[in-house]
């Protein structure tokens, strides 16, 4: 089985926006173990759409595509398809219907465009929306089936997890491998790579990627199917030699997420923080609260994006900014302590740094970040270098105050 994403909109192509939907698509076929082949994106154009479906049509035996399928006139999918299929657009009375439902409970009106979401064609299989008006369709043709599905995230998403998948996985069963993926942070790629790679070199049949995010790099591990009676012995091993080789620089595997892994050691040791932020702007917070029940632990947060702002509100030390600066390890020392007393919690954090694109100096270039911990009366500072991009610095810099927390936590196991 070969399968082919084909990403439909103008705004892919333009970069206004990020082709997140068939990230997200390769991500949950890869966890049923399916294999996505081919990525195609192509623009709100029914010739080129027509072509792109022809060429997936002829190299893949499951096609889906994603976008298009709004009700207004630069949405034309469905159009296409039905040019593709060589069959009419006709009108699905239990579609209009559906809609029109859709929209009473929404206490919206009704227009004309959205009767357009109503024309399909003719002989396909409707798959519903149960969040939006835009129905998706199967269709098999040749020896292919395809898939239509709605841009817009959410739904895409549901029909992928209700429709799409389970048909997959019955019609096109695979042989089941085993993998695992284990998450790191305060490690780059290559050092990764460079510590691993010996190790792995012992398990022929398991190949290994990595996997670089702004959370830090992934490194995953997969055994071919075809060794599948000792998989998870192979795997086992590999991962505890692998544990072994990096040691606190894993944090967690799967789909865990650092602020999940600190919110659990702070569940359990009953511990409370408070947070202060300079070039993170409130996002450790946000980090932080995204937990359920973080409540618990998270007490306060402070953006003090001002010298003023630190002295008045953290009490950091007008002499400490003015010979140090405010991006500095003494100034990311006091903040974390100022906001920890302050807040009456148990912990502080704090980071202090210039972001980016400008502000930086040949002493100070943009990228440089100072983090902080305070907690058990021991301060702990880390200085860090990253890069001129000012979204990644900020993300970078949240992800690095919850990973040096986390360390802290493990060394002062309670």
């Amino acid at each position: 089985m070969k399968v082919e994403l084909i990403s439909i909109g103008d705004e892919l192509l333009s970069g206004f926006i990020e082709n997140r939907n068939a990230a997200f698509i390769g991500k949950m076929l890869n966890a049923v173990n399916i294999s996505v082949d081919y990525i195609t994106a192509v623009g709100d154009n029914v010739k080129n759409m027509v072509e792109a479906l022809n060429i997936a049509c002829n190299r893949a035996s499951v096609i889906i595509a994603t976008g298009g399928l709004g009700p207004t006139s630069d949405d034309k999918t469905m159009q296409a398809a039905a040019k593709f299929f060589d069959k009419k657009l006709i009108f699905y009375d239990e579609v209009m219907d559906s809609i029109r439902k859709k929209f009473i409970r929404m206490n919206k009106v009704l227009t004309r465009e959205n009767q357009k979401q109503a024309e399909l064609p003719e002989g396909a299989e409707v798959i519903r929306n149960t969040i939006g008006s835009a129905p998706g369709i199967k269709f098999r043709h040749k020896n292919s089936v395809f898939f239509f599905l709605p841009g817009v995230p959410s739904e895409m998403r549901h029909m992928l997890e209700d429709e799409v998948l389970p048909y997959l996985t019955h019609h096109y069963p695979v042989m089941e491998g085993k993998q695992i993926i284990l998450r790191t942070a305060g490690i780059s790629e290559s050092e990764v790579s460079s510590q691993i790679e010996p190790l792995i070199e012992k398990f022929p049949e398991i190949t290994i990627a990595y996997l670089p995010q702004v959370s830090g790099v992934q490194v995953k591990l997969k055994v071919n199917p075809k060794n599948k009676n000792n998989a998870e012995s192979m795997l086992h091993k590999a991962e505890n030699r692998i544990r072994n080789k990096l040691g606190k620089y894993i944090y967690g595997t799967g789909d865990e997420t650092i602020e999940q892994i600190v919110a659990q050691l702070l569940f359990d040791r009953k511990l409370t923080v408070s947070v202060a932020e300079s070039c993170t702007g409130g996002l450790i917070s946000h980090k932080l609260t995204n937990i359920p029940g973080s409540s618990s632990y998270y007490k306060r947060g402070f953006i003090t994006y001002t010298n003023t702002s630190k002295i008045k509100i953290l009490n950091v030390s007008e002499a400490t900014i003015k010979k140090y600066g405010a991006v500095s390890e003494q100034t990311a020392a006091e903040m974390a302590e100022g906001v920890r007393k302050i807040s009456n919690t148990d912990i502080g954090l704090s980071a202090t740094g210039i972001a980016g694109p400008g502000g930086g100096t040949d002493q100070k270039p943009v990228g440089l970040v100072f983090v902080g911990c305070s907690y058990r009366g021991l301060t702990v500072t880390e200085k860090y270098r990253f890069y001129r991009d000012r979204i990644w610095n900020k993300q970078r810099t949240a992800v690095t105050v919850l990973d040096l927390l986390r360390r802290i936590l493990l060394d002062n196991t309670v």
